[in-house]
């Protein structure tokens, strides 16, 4: 997903334990969000046609849509005056399909891991975000 990040099998050879100090090696992401993209919900989805599931960096939408809805709702209210994005995880919006986008990228080049793209519902919900954590961490990481 990012060309000058090391890649086992594509910009670090077989042998890298031996070359590299793991943290000379090792990946570092960033995640961050987008609370204010909202997507209005249409009004004949039957008619929807997905451009880019599972393409590039956005989510599969159906293990996406298992995870979010066996995942439990977070109903934490924030301790601090106007936390917005915490407080509105609790309000209902039934005109939007999705209230913001998240994603986790390359912490050195700002590249999005691919498949980590995610709509947010309902405001900030921990099980959104970590969807895209888990599939940033499933993506070609399983060797370093």
């Amino acid at each position: 997903f990012c060309a000058a990040c090391p890649q086992l099998g594509i910009n670090l050879p077989q042998e890298w334990e031996k070359i590299y100090d793991l943290n000379t090696v090792g990946i570092h992401y960033v995640v961050d969000g987008n609370f204010t993209a909202q997507h209005m919900k249409m009004k004949r989805p039957q008619d929807d046609i997905a451009l880019s599931d599972c393409l590039a960096y956005m989510m599969e939408e159906k293990p996406y849509q298992n995870h979010v809805s066996s995942a439990p709702d977070n109903k934490e209210k924030s301790t601090c005056q106007n936390h917005c994005a915490v407080n509105d995880a609790n309000t209902i919006k039934s005109n939007l399909r999705a209230t913001g986008v998240g994603a986790t990228a390359c912490a050195h080049h700002s590249c999005f891991v691919l498949h980590s793209v995610v709509d947010f519902f309902k405001g900030k919900q921990h099980k959104n975000i970590n969807y895209s954590i888990c599939q940033a961490l499933l993506y070609n990481s399983s060797d370093l």
